[in-house]
């Protein structure tokens, strides 16, 4: 699967972590969108759809799983693949991500490492060879 000119949606708190996702992933030729919080994810929704979406577990104030609540209200919103970032390793609250639709999850911290970039990149294939 191509990931040049797919459209990212990274929802995180973090700028640190936003910045780096975003050099892990801009060799990729994907467009790269970022905001810090879900009502801000919403506002880039209603602009346009993106095929895939990297979601934050704990932002300020807020949760990710109030995003996927959210976008379970919306049939075209619950297609798009999900990646959750967390540090959260708790089995119920992953299987509770998990039932709520997320198509896979990443523990942080976040590497650098070719490994990881490897796995990523597997995993956003992976999650938009459902979509598309």
């Amino acid at each position: 699967m191509k990931l040049k000119g797919k459209e990212l949606l990274i929802i995180d708190d973090d700028p640190d972590l936003r910045a780096i996702l975003r050099k892990i992933l801009e060799n990729t030729g994907m467009v790269i969108k970022e905001v810090g919080t879900i009502e801000d994810s919403f506002k880039i929704i209603a602009e346009r759809i993106p095929h895939i979406i990297f979601l934050d577990m704990h932002l300020n104030g807020e949760s990710g799983l109030d995003f996927l609540r959210s976008r379970e209200k919306s049939p075209l919103l619950q297609k798009i693949p999900t990646i959750m970032l967390s540090v959260e390793t708790q089995k119920p609250l992953v299987g509770t991500a998990l039932k709520l639709g997320v198509t896979d999850y990443i523990i942080k911290p976040l590497q650098r490492s070719g490994a990881f970039k490897s796995s990523c990149f597997k995993k956003l294939s992976g999650s938009l060879k459902v979509f598309t």
